[in-house]
């Protein structure tokens, strides 16, 4: 969504991060391929992956299963298509 709203900026004269800020989600692999190059928010993906993983094999096999307490933290990965504003 985020290189689409780039692109409908760009057509329309918008210019970016001049004018308008734009943030993706997930740190694809494309957002270092866009124009400007897309700041976006990285979350652990695979440490999410491997605790779910974790806690679908105890659950087959019938082991015990501990409170999920996990805290996964975002990092904002800052680029070009943002800019800081003072």
């Amino acid at each position: 969504m985020a290189s689409g709203a780039i692109t409908v900026a760009h057509d329309e004269g918008i210019e970016i991060p001049e004018q308008l800020a734009v943030i993706g989600f997930d740190n694809i692999n494309f957002s270092h391929y866009t124009y400007p190059k897309l700041t976006t928010i990285d979350y652990p993906v695979a440490e999410i992956g491997q605790m779910a993983a974790r806690w679908i094999l105890k659950t087959v096999y019938q082991k015990p299963i501990e409170e999920l307490k996990s805290l996964f933290t975002p990092e904002l990965i800052v680029r070009n298509s943002t800019s800081s504003r003072g």
